[in-house]
């Protein structure tokens, strides 16, 4: 398995994997009005933003599979209330119309503005999305690519990163859990629809933030 920065040329093959993993890693097309909605989401607005932490899993010449970060959650949540929920409702104008769960989603993200919590973007401020091809799962791919963006995301001096995954998502929780993430404890500022985990990252030796640490705030 190859591990590179995604192309424009992937996209497609990305929007379908996001499309057929996107229901706790199951095929989530029903659960949507158009075939590209849950990609606007949870991949395009990173390939546009941060392809800098755009992963994706290449084996035999195929994309298996991807993940994508932003190492500046609350500024990415300023960029996509600036310049991408814009587009999404000129690009689908009938959307405050549709009902199907994810359709629901993605118009609460564009009408309501809300961020990740508060404590969780504080101790993490990096966030995540990761999700292989259904053909190519249980061979080990995701935790070599989830350890693959935490390299990446450590030497952007990211300090930790966060996942959310559903309540119902046990295969997930296992899935995070076994590459180092562990899980926020609840409370009155954690939307109790999502279980969210975070991991913290060694900076990489010489980054600002270590020599911040070791000098003292004010030196």
């Amino acid at each position: 398995m190859t591990i590179r920065l995604a192309r424009p040329e992937d996209t497609e093959t990305l929007v379908r994997i996001a499309r057929t993993t996107g229901a706790s890693g199951a095929d989530a097309s029903e659960l949507m009005s158009h075939p590209r909605i849950l990609a606007e989401i949870y991949l395009l607005p990173y390939l546009a933003a941060t392809p800098e932490t755009c992963l994706v899993a290449e084996e035999d010449g195929r994309v298996v599979g991807y993940a994508v970060a932003a190492r500046d959650t609350r500024a990415f949540e300023a960029w996509t209330r600036a310049k991408w929920w814009p587009g999404i409702l000129e690009r689908y104008p009938e959307l405050p119309g549709w009902t199907r769960p994810i359709d629901l989603h993605l118009a609460d993200l564009v009408l309501r503005h809300e961020g990740d919590p508060e404590p969780v973007v504080r101790d993490c401020p990096a966030h995540l999305h990761l999700n292989i091809d259904p053909a190519a799962q249980g061979r080990g791919l995701g935790k070599t690519l989830a350890r693959a963006m935490l390299e990446v995301l450590r030497q952007a001096s990211a300090k930790g990163v966060h996942v959310r995954v559903g309540q119902t998502n046990a295969r997930g929780l296992g899935f995070w859990r076994s590459v180092g993430f562990t899980d926020f404890p609840a409370g009155p500022d954690l939307p109790a629809t999502a279980i969210w985990l975070g991991q913290r990252l060694k900076l990489p030796a010489g980054s600002a933030s270590n020599t911040q640490r070791a000098r003292g705030p004010n030196q």
